[in-house]
């Protein structure tokens, strides 16, 4: 099996504020903030990827791995144990709720349905910039 690792220089916003639901209509539409990123995105990786995406085999089952580079001040709550506002040592940063926009994204630029993908993992990890890996 073939490994291909992108890097992704910036994070997608949460699938929570990415996608929003027009009662009037009854259908789904990506807010501008989340269009941005899936326009953007799909532009780096034609600049960065460009022959691997011409030789992608989008007839294929995938597992995705997902590496969220976050900088410690945007994991970390510094006031924890001294302000008793603050619950918890972490912030909320849900990484599932990245994951539909990252997928979507991503196999927009390949050419392929994200229902391709029968497995992930994804993890966080506290790093000196944001990006994905």
């Amino acid at each position: 099996m073939s490994k291909l690792i992108l890097e992704i220089p910036y994070l997608p916003p949460s699938v929570n504020e990415a996608y929003k639901f027009n009662r009037k209509t009854g259908v789904m539409y990506l807010v501008k903030e989340a269009a941005a990123f899936k326009k953007g995105l799909g532009l780096h990786l034609n600049e960065k990827y460009l022959k691997e995406i011409h030789t992608f085999d989008t007839t294929a089952v995938y597992k995705a791995s997902y590496y969220f580079h976050f900088l410690k001040e945007n994991l970390i709550n510094e006031k924890f144990g001294k302000d008793k506002r603050i619950k918890s040592l972490y912030k909320t940063i849900d990484l599932d709720n990245s994951i539909k926009l990252l997928q979507d994204s991503v196999s927009a630029a390949f050419g392929f349905n994200d229902s391709h993908i029968f497995e992930f993992t994804a993890k966080k990890l506290i790093s000196n910039s944001r990006k994905i890996e």
